[in-house]
């Protein structure tokens, strides 16, 4: 009888892994930011425990679901955590905004290429800084300033 989930006669779905595993799982923990498996662990939803033999190449086989919840959490291809082929990283998909700069971008002849990045990268640096997307405690001092001080009223 197959091993089976948490779903009663679901069958536990197993794949086999090569031995470059543990090393690709070392990468794409770093390449997620986790600096523990602890930390990956809990990102995953499982147990350090479970995590450990996969590290050091003492398993021979992972679950599907962990697969899965290990490649989301570290941001990497399943496929190139299970088999090592095509890219690590997953891609998002480009606005139409980001395309139609890649077009503009391929159409100009190689020399102005340079020439164009060098533009962007001058104009980054005039441009106003990003908002921030911390709490405006700012206004909230003005709030209290209002309301507690000079005897605001909310009606």
């Amino acid at each position: 009888m197959a091993k089976t989930g948490s779903a009663k006669g679901v069958p536990k779905p197993k794949k086999n892994l090569d031995t470059g595993f543990s090393g690709r799982l070392k990468a794409a923990m770093k390449h997620g930011g986790f600096t523990s498996v602890p930390d990956l662990a809990r990102a995953t939803h499982c147990t350090r425990q479970a995590l450990y033999p996969y590290f050091s190449g003492g398993k021979s086989q992972i679950d599907v679901f962990l697969l899965f919840a290990l490649a989301e959490a570290c941001n990497v291809s399943v496929k190139w955590l299970f088999t090592g082929q095509g890219l690590m990283g997953r891609f998002r998909a480009i606005t139409a905004n980001e395309s139609a700069i890649l077009d503009l971008f391929h159409a100009l002849p190689d020399p102005l290429k340079d020439a164009w990045v060098s533009q962007g990268q001058f104009l980054l640096k005039l441009a106003p800084p990003a908002p921030s997307t911390k709490f405006p405690f700012n206004l909230v001092k003005k709030a209290w300033r209002y309301f507690f001080v000079l005897g605001g009223n909310i009606c």
